[in-house]
């Protein structure tokens, strides 16, 4: 079975504040030497390999079908917003 969440918050290592103005940013690292395990909808939409369509052919402006043909997960981040062409 995978680490438990206590282990994995042990292997966490906050590291010096850095500030601005009023607010200070603790940064977080994790030790290893592995990158994310996902593409932003970005780099997605620039290597083709993640398609938005409707779900119907009336289409319905909060919902839409997406099909990722990558081998990488794609992170959608909210706010983000994809346009269609006319």
């Amino acid at each position: 079975m995978g680490r438990t969440v206590e282990n994995f918050l042990m292997e966490i290592e906050v590291t010096a504040a850095q500030s601005f103005e009023n607010m200070a940013v603790f940064p977080l690292l994790m030790p290893g030497d592995g990158g994310p395990e996902y593409i932003t909808l970005g780099e997605a939409l620039e290597r083709g390999v993640f398609v938005a369509t409707e779900t119907s052919e009336g289409g319905s402006v909060p919902e839409l079908r997406v099909e990722n043909k990558g081998d990488a997960a794609v992170l959608l981040l909210d706010g983000e917003e994809l346009a269609g062409h006319p």
